[in-house]
């Protein structure tokens, strides 16, 4: 079967394609502060369904923030070191697993030295070094997109140096809302705030100042806590009801596989299908 007849699906095959072509809709947050604002974040250290939900969350709110969302350079993922013809370093980013043309007809994403030629940044307190101009820092990128690791650590505690907001969220003991979320607002939000976060987490507002800053950079550090470990739908809670309810199609349309994988798993359920009536 060709992979369009998988994702379609036919009489005896249930279709592989499950989500939507997918609207675009205006977040009701994202228009505090400049009308450019940025969001860089460091990719998860752990495994690739850790590395996918912790993006998923950082894509959900970029969007929600209005930002542009800017991609670190690519780099070895934990147990997906596979070298490959035009990737002997085997280095990747997500862009290589999901489908990030869905993505861009939604959401802006750039490189890390298309953000750094953007955006006006101040360098009065930076100690000397490479990271002291934007010249600098632009080589210091393309350094770590080829795989220099001194040169990524350098870009990465710049960027904690620089940003404008350095969230320190622990997403299993914090929820973060959009709003006061203090009444349901049926159908599309069944659940308050209090609810939403049980006993077992404290609320944590996200106010103007954050929603409106000019950049974010998310970090990741899971000693100190503050690691984007959990579905993002387990963390942010949005008080307009069909702003919520939204996000979970933006997770679904635009956050999804390539289509290579995913009729790659067709062509795998189908060969288990088939085995299993071969067996009776």
């Amino acid at each position: 079967a060709t992979c369009a007849e998988i994702l379609r699906g036919d009489e005896y095959n249930a279709p592989m394609r499950y989500w939507r072509e997918g609207e675009t809709r205006a977040s009701p947050y994202a228009t505090h502060g400049p009308t450019r604002k940025y969001l860089t974040f460091e990719p998860d250290q752990g495994g690739w369904n850790n590395i996918r939900m912790a993006f998923e969350t950082v894509a959900v709110l970029a969007h929600a923030t209005g930002r542009t969302l800017v991609m670190p350079p690519s780099q070895r993922l934990y147990l997906l070191k596979v070298q490959h013809a035009g990737n002997r370093r085997a280095h990747h980013g997500v862009d290589a697993f999901l489908d990030f043309d869905a993505l861009r007809e939604t959401l802006r994403i750039i490189d890390v030295p298309t953000f750094l030629k953007e955006k006006a940044f101040s360098f009065e307190d930076e100690p000397a070094g490479p990271t002291k101009n934007v010249p600098g820092l632009v080589r210091v990128a393309e350094n770590a997109e080829s795989g220099d690791t001194i040169a990524r650590r350098r870009l990465r505690e710049w960027m904690r140096r620089a940003a404008d907001v350095l969230p320190r969220w622990t997403p299993l003991r914090e929820a973060l809302t959009f709003g006061p979320c203090d009444r349901r607002d049926p159908p599309w939000r069944r659940t308050t705030a209090a609810e939403f976060a049980t006993e077992k987490r404290r609320i944590r507002p996200v106010d103007a100042e954050t929603a409106g800053a000019p950049w974010i950079h998310l970090a990741t550090n899971g000693s100190a806590g503050y690691r984007m470990f959990t579905h993002w739908y387990t963390l942010f809670l949005f008080d307009d009801g069909p702003t919520d309810l939204y996000y979970k199609r933006f997770a679904r349309d635009r956050l999804r596989y390539v289509d290579e994988i995913v009729c790659a798993a067709g062509r795998v359920s189908r060969a288990v299908a088939a085995a299993s009536t071969q067996l009776g």
